[in-house]
């Protein structure tokens, strides 16, 4: 079985090539990257020492800072094919609601409608939704989730 967690984040960062919603061969490339640099994450909660402010004090050089995406492959229905149908969840931090929001605006149209070798197919299930994470970080986050045919 294909690693879903390392195809969805090289899908997202630009890694592999694609075809884009009007069929033409592409590439993954700005915004998601211009927006959120290497910081995208797979798991259920963010780095230890992440901090969507790029101004935030630091405690060690290692931590990092600025807006971000942390996505969780999520179980789905079962096939016989060799084909997965997973839930993806997204969610967009930036460092104000205006700023996760507009990084969420660029993950749908980055992933809504893909095709790739390992991505047959993603669309968007349940639109955006504002969020904050719990006290004291409160930082503000936008999740989404999407529905995915993969490759087994």
């Amino acid at each position: 079985m294909i690693d879903l967690d390392a195809v969805v984040r090289a899908y997202l960062s630009g890694t592999p090539a694609r075809t884009t919603n009007a069929g033409a061969p592409g590439y993954g490339e700005p915004p998601l990257v211009s927006l959120v640099e290497e910081r995208i994450y797979a798991g259920v909660d963010l780095p230890t020492g992440y901090n969507p402010d790029p101004n935030a004090p630091r405690d060690n050089a290692d931590e990092d800072r600025g807006s971000a995406i942390l996505f969780n492959v999520r179980a789905g229905p079962a096939s016989r094919a060799p084909l997965l149908y997973p839930t993806i969840q997204i969610r967009t931090y930036g460092m104000d609601e205006a700023t996760a929001r507009s990084i969420d605006r660029a993950v749908f149209d980055h992933l809504h409608g893909c095709q790739s070798r390992d991505l047959k197919s993603v669309w968007l299930a349940i639109i955006g939704q504002l969020g904050r994470d719990p006290a004291p970080r409160s930082w503000p986050y936008v999740l989404s989730t999407y529905r995915a045919i993969t490759r087994a």
